[in-house]
């Protein structure tokens, strides 16, 4: 709830009353024990609950993190015993009865074992999350948990209640890479040309009056006429100017530049859609990771540089009302600067002015592009490079290939590497600048 209240305030400060801000603090005393007033009930019927509605994995491992210093499948530990005797009183206090559902339960479980793509709970088991998430936060606001939860999001959190959108898909004005390149697979795996996508980092295609500029792409295409693919990552990245030169030494020396060749995009798993405008100030999540790396991880004293974007990595299982993960937004850092600001489950943010930051997925007509694209406004985007002393880079790489419908052997022609392609761009003045 704090988490929630925070971002409430960044949105309107005055939102909440001053007399009232005591009430939003742990370990929120004014609110009703849900606890204090259970029901009596035999042990024969904890028995029953227990049997009816709690599964192996639930009864151990999900009541389990509620239990400090506790090891699996330890049934004897204190603590435990009356936590899921709590629970399964709170879940005949809502109105659980296994005979009441035990009829519909046996079909729940029958067919969703033969529909595995569509999750539907038993009712046992939503009595059983409802107790299980109220005893979760009754806990962790008096500090309860092992203290390596307290800055934990609970990882069997079910929906994102900022409920982000599906994005916006995308298909830009490209230039034709397959044309006058060679036909013949070998021949394009080795030879072919690296491709030009200077207009998509910096562009108005998107919107008439306002120029984008790009943070951060992934870009996959595919001949229209034969199997011919190529993909490129598109990274980009603020550093100081004096770093320029050695990023794009790196470049041209590292003949490969993935598994973690390049600072790798910060991904949450679970902070709510919403919550990626918010910095360390509002949140403390364990999953929070800095924007603000050394360019080679396994070297202490290399320069520091930062990841333009972080990745929304909302897991889809969670519930099938949020299917929306995937998204990349403004880092936190330039979401706070910038003072930007989620709107209605929109992709994009948005600043006083309108649109703020850009995220499309890109697909065409005939479903041979691929890929997303996230955008700052340039006017933001020089502000922010003003005002925290950086420069901007793009290194741009990736491979030619066979798309996966092809057949050819092709192992031979990634022998010697030719089939990579590699580029660099920077910010000067206004312009992006190809460095050789």
């Amino acid at each position: 709830m704090s988490r929630i209240l925070g971002a409430v305030q960044t949105v309107n400060p005055n939102f909440i009353s001053q007399e009232y801000l005591s009430y939003c603090q742990k370990p929120y005393e004014n609110l009703p024990n849900l606890f204090e007033t259970l029901p009596d009930v035999s042990e024969e019927q904890l028995i029953e609950v227990k049997k009816a509605a709690l599964r192996m994995d639930f009864n151990n491992y999900t009541i389990g993190r509620l239990i400090p210093d506790r090891r699996n499948y330890d049934d004897s530990h204190p603590d435990y015993i009356q936590t899921r005797r709590t629970i399964l009183k709170r879940m005949i206090q809502l109105g659980y009865e296994p005979e009441k559902f035990q009829e519909i339960d046996r079909g729940i479980g029958s067919s969703s074992y033969y529909d595995r793509d569509v999750k539907i709970d038993r009712y046992g088991k939503k009595y059983s999350w409802i107790a299980f998430y109220e005893m979760y936060g009754w806990k962790a606001d008096r500090e309860l948990l092992d203290d390596w939860r307290s800055n934990e999001r609970c990882s069997d959190v079910s929906i994102d209640p900022t409920f982000p959108k599906v994005t916006n898909s995308w298909n830009p004005a490209l230039t034709d890479i397959f044309t006058d390149a060679p036909n013949d697979i070998g021949e394009w795996i080795v030879n072919g040309p690296a491709p030009n996508y200077l207009d998509l980092l910096k562009t108005q295609q998107i919107t008439e009056n306002e120029n984008w500029i790009l943070l951060n792409g992934f870009l996959q295409e595919d001949s229209k006429t034969d199997y011919r693919e190529i993909f490129t990552f598109m990274r980009g990245f603020f550093v100081a100017n004096e770093h320029v030169p050695t990023i794009s030494e790196f470049v041209c020396n590292k003949d490969y530049l993935g598994n973690n060749a390049l600072p790798q995009i910060p991904e949450n798993h679970y902070k709510y859609a919403g919550e990626m405008v918010l910095g360390s100030t509002f949140l403390n999540l364990n999953q929070d990771v800095s924007s603000l790396v050394r360019f080679d991880e396994w070297d202490e004293s290399s320069f520091l540089i930062e990841v333009p974007v972080q990745s929304y990595s909302w897991e889809s299982y969670h519930s099938s009302l949020n299917q929306a993960g995937g998204i990349d937004f403004p880092n936190p850092e330039i979401c706070q600067r910038l003072d930007l600001k989620y709107h209605n489950g929109d992709p994009d943010l948005y600043d006083g002015h309108g649109v703020a930051s850009i995220f499309r997925t890109l697909k065409s007509d005939i479903d041979n592009l691929q890929g997303n694209l996230s955008y700052l406004r340039k006017d933001l985007f020089q502000k922010y490079l003003i005002e925290t002393g950086q420069t901007f880079v793009w290194i741009l790489w990736g491979e030619r290939g066979q798309n996966y419908k092809g057949n050819e052997e092709i192992h031979e022609y990634f022998r010697t590497n030719q089939h990579l392609h590699k580029q660099v761009y920077v910010w000067k003045g206004d312009q992006i600048v190809k460095l050789d």
